[in-house]
């Protein structure tokens, strides 16, 4: 074998060499993206059952809601203080929901499962009242997105036997 043949041997060998190091490493990126996505889902399903539990664990915030969501005017300055501090907290994470959508990183039919959840939440009238002063605090493509929401809300069917 000359020194040209061996030469041409090594130069094969690194470029197989150089294509099974990128298959493995497109592999990588795979698993690292899917792994994302699954934190990403985590995160916002972790962050949902905290906020229900806050309505769970606290009947006076459950109250405070309920009020606020049929009349904000109709609260205490305080109150009306924290029924609206609760809409923002929630609201931020509906934010971070939507970033991780936009980015790719929320699965598609959970994300649909939380915007029906999303616009019945909206088809309150403290909500829209609330939203109308807050809304520059959110991120320009949230505020638009949250908009669309409030332009199509789903309406919630009453439970008039059990009221």
């Amino acid at each position: 074998m000359t020194l040209e043949e061996i030469y041409y041997v090594g130069q094969t060998v690194a470029v197989i060499a150089i294509l099974g190091t990128l298959i493995i490493l497109i592999v990588q990126l795979r698993q690292a993206n899917k792994l994302a996505r699954n934190a990403a889902n985590r995160e916002q399903i972790a962050s949902m059952h905290a906020a229900s539990r806050l309505f769970i664990d606290n009947p006076d915030i459950a109250d405070l809601w309920i009020r606020g969501n049929k009349d904000v005017q109709g609260l205490s300055e305080a109150e009306r203080l924290r029924y609206a501090s609760l809409r923002l907290s929630l609201w931020r994470i509906w934010e971070a929901l939507y970033t991780q959508h936009r980015d790719g990183l929320v699965d598609e039919d959970l994300w649909e499962a939380h915007l029906v959840q999303a616009r019945m939440a909206l088809n309150e009238p403290g909500a829209k009242a609330v939203w109308a002063i807050a809304k520059p605090t959110f991120t320009k493509n949230f505020q638009a997105f949250f908009d669309n929401l409030l332009a199509s809300p789903i309406n919630i069917p009453s439970n008039e036997a059990g009221e």
